[in-house]
């Protein structure tokens, strides 16, 4: 990220995460971790949506996540 930083070639990047909060622990620390290691990154033009899908895990997530996702990629 720093090296895309320092090109700035941010504003050429998109990035998605999300997770359901039944998921394993884990994986809902890492994608939050990798959240906030991303999230600084929008001020030098890093497009970025995190989201936790609330009463959702490993298999019913992927339903509402799709559905977020296409409207993060079609609003750009």
């Amino acid at each position: 990220m720093q090296r895309l930083q320092q090109t700035g070639k941010l504003h050429d990047i998109s990035l998605y995460s999300g997770v359901g909060p039944d998921e394993k622990p884990n994986m809902v620390a890492d994608s939050k971790q990798l959240n906030e290691l991303v999230e600084p990154y929008q001020a030098d033009g890093l497009r970025h949506r995190y989201r936790l899908f609330e009463g959702e895990g490993h298999v019913s997530v992927v339903h509402p996540m799709i559905s977020d996702m296409l409207r993060f990629i079609l609003r750009s």
